[in-house]
């Protein structure tokens, strides 16, 4: 799954020209290694030569990318934080909200970042709200009672 969607991200980028610039989990152990062996072979398949290996910040990549793509999952949170675009192509908790782009479809899914067909101060303003709220919620719940 994961890799027949870097692929048709791949495919995606090459027909309009794009880079990417891709970070790999920094947590999961040797298999970096095992899962970039399987990237550069879908690289090399459909000679793509305008994709970028990081180790870079998270947080820096996401206030510099015109968008962020990504499968599901909680990492969604440091583009919520960072007030960013982004595209889920699974479902996840946010898919009928404002905060994300969803889209099963990947291809569908990227023209509609790539176009900006869709409102960025109402996605950014969903994203804030999700994060006031969950922040709200961390700080109640965990309030230290002293005497």
């Amino acid at each position: 799954m994961v890799f027949d969607f870097i692929e048709e991200v791949i495919i995606f980028a090459k027909k309009n020209n794009l880079p990417i610039v891709l970070k790999i989990h920094p947590h999961i152990g040797h298999l970096r290694q095992i899962q970039k062996i399987k990237i550069d072979a879908i690289i090399r398949k459909h000679k793509f030569n305008n994709l970028y290996y990081t180790n870079t910040s998270i947080n820096y990549l996401i206030k510099n990318a015109k968008f962020t793509a990504l499968l599901n999952g909680f990492l969604v949170f440091d583009n919520f934080l960072n007030q960013s675009p982004v595209l889920m192509t699974l479902p996840n908790p946010f898919m009928y909200t404002d905060a994300i782009i969803y889209d099963n479809n990947v291809e569908r899914g990227l023209n509609t970042m790539l176009n900006n067909s869709f409102d960025k101060q109402k996605m950014y303003l969903k994203q804030r709200q999700i994060v006031d709220r969950k922040s709200t919620r961390l700080n109640s719940s965990h309030q230290i009672i002293s005497y």
